[in-house]
């Protein structure tokens, strides 16, 4: 028995301790615009929501960016801090401009939180998967899967504990019980969602819908800056492209970004190469039109077009 309440004791401080390193984030529009969460480049929600609770958040700082499922509403970025052991609320609202905006709202101890509202949809961060960085409003496909284990342990003594509402099998093995063998068995059921889609929606363009491969936000202005010098650096344009290829290997870039390095090249041969080649690494896509005034001859913006219709997603 006093084996038993140590291991209680010890279940409830590892859980205390757990519930403190980690913090929650609520995000939910005032006027019921749908939206989907990205946070740190990962797509939260597999279907856009009214309001979205994001928990078992672990660091201090995220990039937020919000995509309205409505096209015509601009999308929202923002750095948040997170405060361990408290639930912190952002409200998605219109400011006296008309410019839609994401507003501290409240701020709330985990340990004093109410029960949640019925059209309040939680995701747990630290289950959400990896995905490829592509967001289509009006839906995606999304695949659960349920994995079942038994367990079966000899000699012990089974105990159900409820610890903040948290259901915790304890099995407690004791080599001094007499009488024979006990064999408890339990099973443990571990649920696990993957979304097909997830990142963020680059663009719309005439219906068509524009995506990227996993690219959310482009290169700092400082980083972006190295990496022009690295390349203005080169004397011939055969180095300029070798360097440029690497970096975009490696980032993610805006397309203004992407013409501003098409302007070290010297050669219109090799200023279509980069567009061409980081067409797949760009965050917005949807703008590559603006490449074309960097461009001399007009062959090189059809072959750029062409391109682009092969390689669209």
């Amino acid at each position: 028995m006093k084996s038993f309440l140590l291991l209680c004791a010890f279940i409830f401080g590892h859980y205390t301790i757990g519930f403190m390193q980690s913090g929650n984030v609520v995000f939910f529009s005032e006027q019921g615009e749908k939206f989907t969460v990205i946070m740190n480049g990962l797509r939260v929600n597999d279907k856009p929501e009214t309001n979205i609770k994001v928990s078992d958040l672990r660091s201090e700082f995220y990039k937020v960016k919000i995509i309205f499922d409505n096209p015509n509403i601009p999308d929202l970025d923002k750095n948040i801090v997170i405060v361990m052991g408290e639930e912190i609320t952002y409200n998605i609202r219109k400011n006296k401009k008309g410019e839609y905006m994401l507003a501290y709202f409240s701020q709330t101890p985990l340990a004093q939180l109410p029960p949640p509202p019925p059209n309040q949809t939680t995701i747990v961060y630290t289950q959400v998967p990896p995905n490829d960085g592509v967001v289509i409003r009006g839906g995606t496909t999304t695949t659960t899967t349920t994995t079942t284990t038994v367990v079966e342990n000899p000699n012990n003594v089974g105990a159900n504990v409820n610890i903040g509402g948290l259901g915790v099998n304890v099995t407690i093995t004791d080599n001094m019980m007499m009488g024979g063998t006990t064999t408890t068995t339990y099973t443990q059921t571990t649920t696990t969602t993957t979304t097909t889609t997830g990142g963020t929606m680059t663009g719309n363009t005439g219906g068509t819908i524009i995506t990227t491969q996993g690219c959310v936000y482009p290169m700092s202005v400082s980083d972006f800056n190295a990496a022009k010098s690295s390349i203005s650096s080169k004397s011939f344009d055969d180095s300029k492209v070798t360097i440029a290829k690497q970096i975009i290997d490696a980032n993610c870039l805006s397309t203004r970004q992407v013409k501003e390095i098409m302007q070290l090249m010297t050669f219109e041969e090799n200023k279509l190469t980069i567009a061409k080649y980081a067409y797949t690494k760009t965050t917005d896509p949807n703008n590559y039109f603006q490449l074309n005034d960097a461009f001399t001859f007009e062959s090189s913006i059809d072959e750029l077009n062409a391109y682009i219709q092969a390689n669209r997603r």
